[in-house]
């Protein structure tokens, strides 16, 4: 990772501030979720997310800050200037030479129909969301980035199950071998390991309850 350099203090600074996120999600999820009804949208309740992550007193103290939408530019003028993509949340480091974030893709889960069904979107967030990662266009330096689910439903078990599905579906386009998918390490419900040209990346999962 020629950003990291040789220096594991460095990678292990930056999986602290991704601990450190997960967390803070956790603490001000329920006041977000409380402000969001049941028809809001993705990019809504994220932003709102953001805001409360923001506010929390650990997070105020840390070296990084929390940006929503974050604009990814190619590092070159060629032609028109076209963005990459957009993170939906980006954890901001600085560094000395240039600017270090860490990832995260949010993706909405199991959405009530009103007729007694739900849409899964456990393909969406896989194909949407995870091949961003794994195309290289989110990350691309980095050995880490996170998927937040929103489980509208609040089943997180079935939630997480249909993602493993689509995974384990997805396979080969993922580049993520059966014994790359395990078990998270709370509050993370699973993880999933993938192997790119520029490094691989491990993907947490943080699913969380809407209901």
């Amino acid at each position: 990772m020629n950003i990291f350099g040789k220096s594991r203090l460095w990678v292990t600074s930056f999986e602290d501030a991704h601990t450190a996120f997960l967390d803070a999600i956790l603490r001000v999820w329920p006041s977000c979720r409380a402000t969001c009804q049941a028809t809001t949208g993705e990019d809504e309740i994220t932003r709102k997310l953001v805001v409360f992550i923001r506010k929390d007193k650990k997070i105020r103290s840390s070296p990084f800050f929390v940006e929503s939408q974050l604009e990814l530019l190619p590092p070159d003028l060629r032609g028109d200037v076209t963005a990459k993509g957009y993170l939906d949340i980006a954890v901001l480091f600085f560094t000395t030479s240039r600017k270090v974030y860490f990832a995260c893709e949010c993706k909405r889960l199991h959405i009530p129909d009103g007729h007694g069904t739900r849409r899964s979107l456990a393909t969406e967030y896989v194909l949407q969301g995870m091949m961003r990662f794994v195309r290289a266009q989110y990350a691309k330096s980095f050995p880490l980035g996170a998927m937040i689910g929103y489980v509208m439903d609040g089943d997180i078990v079935s939630a997480t199950s249909a993602v493993v599905t689509q995974v384990r579906k997805y396979s080969r386009r993922l580049h993520c071998r059966s014994r790359d998918i395990g078990s998270g390490t709370p509050p993370a419900a699973l993880t999933t390991m993938h192997r790119r040209a520029c490094g691989d990346i491990r993907l947490t999962h943080l699913l969380v309850p809407f209901q």
